[in-house]
């Protein structure tokens, strides 16, 4: 496979991270996400080259500015459950729930 040629060749770059990037060109659709609504991206196989600090909400006040972690929120699964329910009949969705784009 794809894996075996690339351990094979001695000139080339090893990049064993191949193995677990599944091929694209396979799907019709490509839906690109904006990585800082992708709460896991830094769970992703390629690591962005920058991280976001993001799941933090202000307080109303603007007396004290108080933050506080919005905990089990994801925008993408429920971005894709929309997806799923307007378009079940039509089509299928797939994506990285660790941290794909």
């Amino acid at each position: 496979g794809v894996l075996d040629k690339q351990l094979m060749d001695p000139l080339g770059t090893q990049d064993v991270k191949m193995a677990f990037r599944p091929p694209l060109d396979l799907y019709d659709v490509l839906i690109h996400l904006n990585p800082k609504q992708v709460p896991r991206h830094l769970e992703a196989v390629d690591r962005p080259t920058t991280s976001f600090y993001r799941g933090m909400l202000k307080s109303s006040s603007s007396a004290k500015t108080i933050s506080f972690p919005v905990v089990d929120y994801d925008p993408v699964q429920c971005y894709l459950e929309e997806l799923r329910e307007a378009f079940s009949d039509f089509a299928l969705f797939f994506y990285d729930k660790y941290g794909g784009d």
